[in-house]
């Protein structure tokens, strides 16, 4: 294989594997948002229980 057409394959290789850290990443944070609202919302039923007492 000439130098060039590997030098071309591991570019590819290279630019997957970033692209799947940077899904990864993105999952990651969609899960912590969904907990961080999770949690939010918990608060605020709490204060709407405290309310009703």
């Amino acid at each position: 294989m000439p130098r060039s057409q590997n030098h071309i394959a591991n570019k590819t290789q290279i630019s997957k594997s970033t692209e799947l850290i940077t899904e990864k990443e993105d999952q990651s944070f969609v899960l912590k948002k969904g907990e961080r609202e999770k949690e939010e919302s918990f608060s605020a039923i709490r204060e709407g229980r405290e309310n009703l007492y």
